[in-house]
């Protein structure tokens, strides 16, 4: 199955790689596009409002 979408997405468990010129490579040129620990500030609006 082909899927059109406009990027491409390689998932490896970075603590697991045991290439060290893969990792070294990640830490340059590697682009976070998630991160759960993130918030933006209208989350930390919305999650204050909660309390």
């Amino acid at each position: 199955m082909e899927l059109h979408l406009p990027y491409t997405v390689d998932l490896s468990q970075y603590n697991q790689l045991t290439n060290a010129d893969l990792a070294a490579h990640i830490d340059r040129m590697s682009v976070a596009i998630y991160d759960k620990n993130v918030q933006t500030d209208e989350t930390k609006a919305e999650n204050l409002a909660k309390v």
